[in-house]
């Protein structure tokens, strides 16, 4: 389990930091740089399809809750890896609709901040409500690129940039508050499994045997 939550926690690092760096590309120069953004926008979904495949996989064999059914998630793992390769190999392909792509990043994360946040509560961490305000924030900025109520293009790639940064820098807050999290669930549950172990007389493993007096040994004892 430490092993598989390292590489969760690689995986999702490098993916957050991926989206911070394309959040500051549309900042502050958009313009030169759009097949870049679009290739680093295929990287994401890449990033993202294998995320979730791997955590879903996992997930299913551990019996984790979190997830009523792993199949749809299974399913959008594979849509997001597919469409994430094609994205990277085409660029310019995808040029006209980047506010929608950027919108569908952000509402895949809001929709796994719902699922990060039932795991941090299992885990008894008492800052899940975060996953929760990350959630509307997400979608807020989603519905914001989709509508587009601005007056320029620019502000458009503006307003994807703070998104995208705002989302990967909650999703490195995320990470951290599960590993951590994991990590107190676990010690707490050693602490519990070795307190039991030590009311039955078990010390590492080992049953303490009782003392046993020989009565026959004493019978001859003068009596007081």
């Amino acid at each position: 389990m430490r092993e598989f939550l390292e590489r969760i926690r690689l995986i999702t690092s490098i993916w957050a930091w991926v989206m911070i760096a394309l959040g500051v590309l549309l900042i502050f120069n958009p313009g030169q740089v759009l097949v870049l953004v679009c290739r680093i926008s295929g990287v994401l979904f890449v990033l993202t399809g294998v995320s979730t495949l791997v955590t879903t996989w996992y997930r299913r064999a551990k019996n984790i809750p979190g997830l009523k059914s792993t199949y749809p998630m299974f399913i959008l793992g594979g849509v997001l890896l597919a469409a994430g390769v094609f994205i990277v190999v085409n660029p310019k392909a995808i040029m006209g609709f980047l506010a929608i792509l950027f919108a569908i990043i952000l509402l895949i994360n809001a929709t796994n901040d719902i699922v990060e946040m039932r795991t941090l509560r299992m885990y008894g961490v008492g800052k899940w409500f975060l996953c929760l305000v990350s959630f509307v924030v997400k979608f807020i900025f989603a519905i914001l690129l989709i509508m587009k109520p601005f007056d320029s293009e620019a502000m458009v790639f503006v307003v994807a940039g703070i998104g995208l940064i705002y989302a990967g820098v909650s999703a490195l807050l995320v990470n951290f508050n599960i590993v951590r999290g994991y990590r107190n669930f676990n010690k707490a549950a050693q602490a519990a499994a070795r307190e039991a172990d030590l009311r039955n007389g078990i010390v590492d493993g080992t049953l303490l045997e009782e003392e046993i007096i020989d009565v026959d040994e004493h019978r001859d004892l003068p009596k007081v």
